[in-house]
């Protein structure tokens, strides 16, 4: 068996480690995005929620219509069709980006943090993105991420991106690292709404821009101050000069070496 073959998800694996979990997994070789699976499913009134797997993507995308790049065989791609759910997007967010963070802390990376308003990130470099998008009365929770990667081929875009083997020096085990983020995806969501206390103040602990100094774009307008505050709806506060902001939208462009 090639290298690359090694490298795909074993579908088995990936249904016998979710078992457990009430809900239906489907697995895909390859797929335009599966975030569009989600939501045609849901479209099409999908009644048990479900989690949607791909080792490829040819349509991937982010926040804002941003193109997700994602080579065959080497990240994550994940997609959670959640039917008639009562949610707040900010708590989908926050469960979708510690499920993340606990998943790749558990293969043994490190420096692992999270900047606003999606991302997750391996020493101050974007590894991987939450996409929350809602079609048919439900959610979808996206999750990309970059796990076995080479960081030497990895597109910088807007901002600098690391994977998991570039941080560890080794491959991952994809399908493990899949299932570790559904497992956890599914907590969280299931420690809602009493738990999203909770898991805000762990977002908070793992703010990469708390405190620090960024430009901020939002609706086509360009903002500086320090971060001083994370809101349990989703925002940021901006304080520059005494006069304090809040955003509910919008992307940091810039984080300032000093703070």
């Amino acid at each position: 068996m090639a290298a690359r073959d090694r490298a795909r998800t074993d579908p088995e694996q990936l249904a016998a480690l979710l078992a457990g979990l009430p809900i239906g997994v489907e697995f895909h070789d390859r797929i335009d995005s599966t975030n569009t699976r989600a939501r045609n499913l849901l479209v099409e009134g999908l009644v048990v929620p479900r989690a949607i797997f791909a080792d490829g993507q040819s349509s991937g995308r982010g926040r804002a219509g941003t193109r997700w790049h994602s080579p065959y065989a080497e990240g994550l791609a994940l997609s959670y069709a959640l039917p008639g759910a009562r949610r707040e997007p900010a708590d989908l967010v926050r469960s979708a980006c510690l499920a993340l963070c606990r998943a790749l802390c558990r293969c043994g990376c490190t420096a692992i943090g999270i900047k606003w308003p999606n991302d997750v990130m391996l020493a101050g470099r974007k590894t991987g993105g939450i996409l929350i998008e809602s079609a048919g009365g439900g959610w979808i929770v996206g999750i990309g991420a970059n796990l076995n990667n080479d960081p030497r081929e990895l597109p910088g875009l807007t901002y600098p991106a690391a994977s998991a083997r570039g941080q560890l020096g080794r491959p991952v085990d994809r399908t493990a690292v899949a299932a570790d983020v559904m497992v956890g995806l599914h907590a969280n969501l299931a420690d809602l709404p009493a738990g999203s206390e909770r898991q805000h103040r762990r977002w908070v602990e793992l703010s990469v821009l708390l405190g620090r100094r960024i430009r901020l774009l939002d609706a086509g307008r360009s903002f500086t101050g320090v971060v001083t505050d994370l809101g349990t709806d989703g925002s940021l506060e901006l304080e520059d000069g005494g006069v304090r902001r809040r955003h509910r939208t919008g992307s940091v462009d810039e984080v300032f070496a000093n703070r």
